[in-house]
């Protein structure tokens, strides 16, 4: 799992560490992270991995790290008393995930967010990885449609 998920900590680390590691090296990190094979990875197209790559700037690592950070940390303690004290996502909530991704493969995610939502419309398994966006646009576009037509 650490091997798989080595960003999660990497990006988590305190204040500048990571940021000033990937300066300079934004579109290598991106390739690399996004067209690597393997369980939900891979299957970009060269325009997408462009975007990535363009809209990778240091404010946008910084952020991205910003919130690995507060993953790491005082989300957890907020997220507890949330629901401790019995608060649920009250709007209507949509999940789609990838059929083929980690998320789906490990992880009970219709159970999971049933647990934290009050209105859970649906959860839709895409035929791609961990990006349906990017990997099922078709798809993705059809669901957030019925989604939002409804």
């Amino acid at each position: 799992m650490a091997v798989d998920s080595y960003h999660w900590f990497f990006m988590a680390q305190p204040y500048d560490f990571p940021e000033r590691l990937l300066e300079g090296k934004e579109e290598y990190y991106i390739r690399l992270k996004l067209g690597s094979q393997g369980l939900g990875k891979g299957g970009f197209t060269e325009d997408a991995i462009r975007e990535y790559v363009r809209c990778c700037t240091p404010a946008n690592i910084h952020g991205v790290c910003e919130d690995y950070r507060a993953g790491a940390t005082i989300d957890f303690e907020m997220d507890r008393k949330d629901f401790e004290a019995g608060h649920k996502i009250a709007c209507p909530v949509l999940v789609i995930v990838g059929g083929q991704s980690h998320t789906a493969k490990f992880y009970g995610y219709e159970k999971g967010w049933a647990t934290y939502v009050e209105n859970l419309v649906g959860c839709v398994s895409l035929p791609c990885g961990h990006y349906p966006a990017e990997q099922a646009p078709d798809e993705t576009y059809a669901a957030l449609r019925k989604f939002f037509s409804t």
